[in-house]
């Protein structure tokens, strides 16, 4: 077990702790409360970016084999996390979403131990496509990895957005929770990342229709996957129609991005986990 290993899971647990630290004891709005909780929370963005620098460190050293990039189960499920990871952090520094943290960079530590200790079978690049469209095929990796993790992000908030309408209703809601941002500031963080990665993933769409029609002769390859991030594009799209028509927002919106997001995640990873670790 490498160094590099060991303090990356240090950095990772300590970054959970302090996010969790970070949510519960916002108390007051005074304004000593405020300067301590700036620090806090400083000092907690610090953890979450050497969590991000030391897992790219590792995917660096790990993500090759035979001099190609790989992308092995493991390595696309501890990629997608860091860019999850590393998008959740620079969005926090805009807008009201460090709370987040309490479901982002759980994952991302799954997604750091999973790309090491269960790499998988290797997958290079090279063998999505022939030579000719592999620029093409590169670029459309490019787009899919932040898509995810912009809507991984979006999932994040559907959860706590979720947790956060259940506990409004409880005689006795759980103390932290009370000191989230409103819900006008969880809906609107919600649908501006909804909006964003709906955007990437149909960029992403298109542009692997376009390159199975141009390569291959045929726009759509009906598999698994590509039925999966269909049917998580339609739930995205339909929940942003529904936003716009009929003014849906709260828990009935959680419940259509976590739902999106689920098949997104399957389309992902799942026919490849089951492909890779359960048939193998």
């Amino acid at each position: 077990m490498s160094i590099l290993f060991v303090t990356t899971l240090i950095s990772y647990t300590m970054s959970i702790g302090l996010v969790f630290f970070t949510v519960k004891n916002i108390k007051s709005r005074d304004k000593k409360e405020a300067e301590s909780r700036f620090k806090t929370e400083s000092i907690c963005r610090f953890s979450l970016l050497a969590s991000i620098v030391l897992h790219a460190g590792l995917l660096y050293m790990t993500n090759h084999y035979d001099g190609e990039f790989n992308l092995s189960l493991g390595r696309a499920i501890s990629l997608s996390a860091w860019m999850s990871m590393a998008l959740y952090l620079v969005f926090s520094l805009f807008t009201k979403t460090l709370s987040l943290g309490i479901i982002i960079a759980p994952i991302g530590m799954f997604g750091f131990l999973a790309g090491y200790m269960t790499p998988g079978s290797p997958f290079l690049i090279s063998e999505l496509s022939t030579g000719q469209s592999l620029p093409g095929m590169i670029l459309h990796i490019v787009i899919a990895v932040p898509a995810y993790g912009v809507l991984c992000i979006a999932f994040a908030q559907a959860m706590v957005l979720f947790f956060q309408e259940k506990q409004l209703h409880r005689p006795n809601p759980v103390s932290h929770l009370k000191f989230l941002p409103a819900i006008e500031t969880m809906e609107s963080n919600l649908f501006w990342l909804t909006y964003m990665g709906f955007i990437l993933l149909t960029v992403n769409l298109i542009m692997g229709g376009y390159l199975s029609w141009h390569y291959y002769g045929q726009v759509l390859w009906i598999n698994h996957h590509i039925l999966l991030s269909l049917l998580s594009w339609f739930c995205f799209g339909f929940l942003l129609l529904g936003r716009n028509l009929f003014g849906w927002r709260g828990e009935h919106a959680a419940k259509w991005t976590m739902g999106g997001f689920a098949f997104l995640a399957l389309g992902y990873f799942g026919t490849r986990f089951v492909r890779d670790i359960i048939l193998a």
